[in-house]
Protein backbone atom coordinates (compact mmCIF):
# COMPACT_ATOMS: atom_id res chain seq x y z
CA UNK A 1 0.00 0.00 0.00
CA UNK A 2 1.18 3.52 -0.61
CA UNK A 3 0.14 7.16 -0.70
CA UNK A 4 1.49 10.34 -2.20
CA UNK A 5 0.59 14.02 -1.99
CA UNK A 6 1.11 16.06 -5.14
CA UNK A 7 0.02 19.32 -6.70
CA UNK A 8 -2.67 19.51 -9.35
CA UNK A 9 -1.40 19.09 -12.91
CA UNK A 10 1.75 17.34 -11.69
CA UNK A 11 3.17 13.88 -12.15
CA UNK A 12 3.94 11.79 -9.10
CA UNK A 13 5.35 8.35 -8.50
CA UNK A 14 3.43 6.07 -6.22
CA UNK A 15 5.35 3.03 -4.98
CA UNK A 16 4.16 0.44 -2.55
CA UNK A 17 4.27 -3.19 -1.62
CA UNK A 18 1.36 -5.51 -1.12
CA UNK A 19 1.64 -9.23 -0.64
CA UNK A 20 -1.15 -11.13 -2.31
CA UNK A 21 -2.32 -13.97 -0.06
CA UNK A 22 -1.29 -17.44 -1.20
CA UNK A 23 -4.92 -18.53 -1.53
CA UNK A 24 -5.83 -15.64 -3.87
CA UNK A 25 -6.94 -16.30 -7.44
CA UNK A 26 -4.28 -14.40 -9.39
CA UNK A 27 -6.56 -14.08 -12.42
CA UNK A 28 -8.79 -11.82 -10.31
CA UNK A 29 -6.19 -9.52 -8.75
CA UNK A 30 -7.06 -5.84 -9.16
CA UNK A 31 -5.23 -2.62 -8.33
CA UNK A 32 -7.25 0.42 -7.27
CA UNK A 33 -6.00 4.00 -7.20
CA UNK A 34 -8.16 6.60 -5.53
CA UNK A 35 -8.16 10.03 -3.94
CA UNK A 36 -8.85 10.73 -0.27
CA UNK A 37 -12.51 10.42 0.72
CA UNK A 38 -14.44 13.58 1.44
CA UNK A 39 -18.10 13.48 2.48
CA UNK A 40 -18.61 16.99 1.05
CA UNK A 41 -16.13 17.28 -1.83
CA UNK A 42 -15.24 20.69 -3.17
CA UNK A 43 -14.21 21.38 -6.76
CA UNK A 44 -10.57 21.02 -5.67
CA UNK A 45 -11.27 17.57 -4.23
CA UNK A 46 -12.56 16.30 -7.57
CA UNK A 47 -9.58 15.56 -9.77
CA UNK A 48 -8.86 13.52 -12.82
CA UNK A 49 -5.77 11.38 -12.68
CA UNK A 50 -4.11 8.97 -15.04
CA UNK A 51 -2.21 5.82 -14.20
CA UNK A 52 0.68 5.55 -16.61
CA UNK A 53 1.76 2.08 -15.61
CA UNK A 54 1.52 -0.62 -12.99
CA UNK A 55 4.09 -3.32 -12.50
CA UNK A 56 3.93 -6.42 -10.35
CA UNK A 57 6.51 -9.04 -9.71
CA UNK A 58 6.51 -12.52 -8.32
CA UNK A 59 8.95 -12.39 -5.46
CA UNK A 60 8.04 -15.85 -4.18
CA UNK A 61 8.37 -17.82 -7.39
CA UNK A 62 10.45 -17.08 -10.45
CA UNK A 63 11.12 -13.48 -9.41
CA UNK A 64 13.55 -14.19 -6.63
CA UNK A 65 15.91 -16.75 -5.18
CA UNK A 66 14.68 -18.49 -2.02
CA UNK A 67 17.89 -17.53 -0.23
CA UNK A 68 17.34 -13.90 -1.19
CA UNK A 69 13.81 -14.11 0.21
CA UNK A 70 15.04 -15.52 3.51
CA UNK A 71 17.76 -12.88 3.84
CA UNK A 72 15.30 -10.07 3.08
CA UNK A 73 12.72 -11.46 5.52
CA UNK A 74 15.37 -11.67 8.26
CA UNK A 75 16.19 -7.98 7.78
CA UNK A 76 12.50 -7.08 7.68
CA UNK A 77 12.17 -8.77 11.07
CA UNK A 78 15.02 -6.68 12.50
CA UNK A 79 13.41 -3.51 11.13
CA UNK A 80 10.01 -4.46 12.59
CA UNK A 81 11.67 -5.03 15.97
CA UNK A 82 12.81 -1.39 16.08
CA UNK A 83 9.23 -0.26 16.59
CA UNK A 84 8.89 -2.58 19.59
CA UNK A 85 11.84 -1.13 21.50
CA UNK A 86 11.38 1.05 24.52
CA UNK A 87 12.70 4.61 24.27
CA UNK A 88 14.88 3.73 27.29
CA UNK A 89 17.02 1.28 25.32
CA UNK A 90 20.69 2.20 24.96
CA UNK A 91 21.75 4.22 21.95
CA UNK A 92 22.57 2.43 18.74
CA UNK A 93 20.34 -0.62 19.13
CA UNK A 94 18.91 -0.08 15.65
CA UNK A 95 22.36 -0.50 14.11
CA UNK A 96 21.78 -4.22 13.86
CA UNK A 97 19.00 -3.60 11.37
CA UNK A 98 21.05 -1.08 9.37
CA UNK A 99 24.10 -3.31 9.31
CA UNK A 100 22.00 -6.31 8.28
CA UNK A 101 20.42 -4.29 5.48
CA UNK A 102 23.78 -3.02 4.23
CA UNK A 103 25.11 -6.59 4.16
CA UNK A 104 22.42 -7.61 1.63
CA UNK A 105 23.06 -7.78 -2.09
CA UNK A 106 21.30 -5.20 -4.28
CA UNK A 107 18.77 -7.86 -5.37
CA UNK A 108 18.04 -8.73 -1.73
CA UNK A 109 17.67 -5.05 -0.75
CA UNK A 110 14.92 -4.69 -3.36
CA UNK A 111 12.97 -7.42 -1.56
CA UNK A 112 12.97 -5.60 1.80
CA UNK A 113 9.48 -4.16 1.95
CA UNK A 114 9.85 -2.03 5.08
CA UNK A 115 13.12 -0.19 4.35
CA UNK A 116 11.30 3.14 4.73
CA UNK A 117 10.50 2.17 8.32
CA UNK A 118 14.22 1.80 8.98
CA UNK A 119 15.07 5.24 7.61
CA UNK A 120 12.19 6.80 9.56
CA UNK A 121 13.35 5.11 12.77
CA UNK A 122 16.90 6.37 12.20
CA UNK A 123 15.61 9.91 11.65
CA UNK A 124 13.47 9.72 14.79
CA UNK A 125 16.42 8.38 16.77
CA UNK A 126 18.53 11.38 15.69
CA UNK A 127 15.70 13.74 16.72
CA UNK A 128 15.41 12.10 20.15
CA UNK A 129 19.18 12.12 20.58
CA UNK A 130 19.33 15.85 19.77
CA UNK A 131 16.49 16.54 22.23
CA UNK A 132 18.26 14.57 24.97
CA UNK A 133 21.53 16.41 24.33
CA UNK A 134 19.71 19.77 24.46
CA UNK A 135 17.96 18.79 27.70
CA UNK A 136 21.31 17.84 29.24
CA UNK A 137 22.88 21.14 28.12
CA UNK A 138 19.89 23.05 29.55
CA UNK A 139 20.19 21.19 32.84
CA UNK A 140 23.91 21.98 33.12
CA UNK A 141 23.24 25.65 32.35
CA UNK A 142 20.51 25.77 34.99
CA UNK A 143 22.81 24.20 37.56
CA UNK A 144 25.50 26.78 36.75
CA UNK A 145 23.02 29.62 37.21
CA UNK A 146 21.77 28.07 40.44
CA UNK A 147 25.36 27.88 41.72
CA UNK A 148 25.93 31.56 40.91
CA UNK A 149 22.70 32.55 42.67
CA UNK A 150 23.71 30.55 45.75
CA UNK A 151 27.15 32.21 45.68
CA UNK A 152 25.52 35.66 45.83
CA UNK A 153 23.80 34.74 49.10
CA UNK A 154 27.06 33.74 50.77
Amino acid sequence: MASVTTKADSWAILRGTYTIPEYADLSRVRVFVETNFSSNPTAQDLVTFFVDGVSMRDIQGSGGDDGDQKAAKAVEGKIEAIGKWSTRKPAGEDRGAREAYEALSEAQKKLVGNYKDLTQAEERYQELKAQAEQALADQKAAEAVKGKIEAIGE
